[in-house]
């Protein structure tokens, strides 16, 4: 099962779903669904990515409850495409940054950054709030997330989604 996206195809004059490995291409050339809040010109667009069940993985222990299990390796190739086609890319997460080091069953951002060799443009931390602010300010066109509640509020400000299961 692929995942797949809206975008705006100004040839066609209407949306098309797209397959999402084709996403970063197509939005260089077609623009996005909404577009951005932020004027960032022509070039580069930015797509963002939650981290927690959508980056990584999570598996649930009855004694330590979610334990981090690994990357999530289909959302990561995305990560690494959107880069390649140019795209500024940005994790951004609820976590609280004062707390990173102390969670003991999962990974701090920047360690699993360093493991998997990810390089980004930025990494913001909402401090346990929604993400849509953070990601208007970003002028994000497109944005990865495993939470419904991230999911409205972000399309509800204009940004189009992809929801990940967790």
């Amino acid at each position: 099962m692929g995942l797949k996206t809206e975008i705006y195809d100004a040839k066609l004059k209407q949306k098309v779903l797209v397959p999402l490995h084709d996403t970063a291409v197509c939005l260089r050339t077609c623009g996005p669904v909404a577009p951005p809040k932020k004027d960032r010109g022509l070039f580069p667009l930015a797509i963002t990515f939650d981290f927690d069940h959508t980056l990584i993985e999570y598996a649930y222990d009855d004694e330590y409850g979610f334990v981090h299990v690994g990357t999530n390796q289909e959302i990561l190739a995305h990560l690494k495409e959107a880069k390649r086609a140019g795209c500024e890319v940005f994790i951004v997460t609820a976590r609280r940054k004062g707390e990173e080091k102390n969670r003991p069953f999962s990974v701090s951002v920047k360690d699993w950054m360093h493991q998997e060799g990810v390089e980004v443009d930025g990494v913001y931390f909402t401090e346990g709030g929604l993400k849509a602010q953070t990601l208007l300010e970003l002028g994000s066109i497109l944005h990865y997330d495993d939470d419904p509640e991230e999911i409205y509020a972000a399309e509800h400000a204009g940004i189009p989604t992809v929801f990940v299961e967790a």
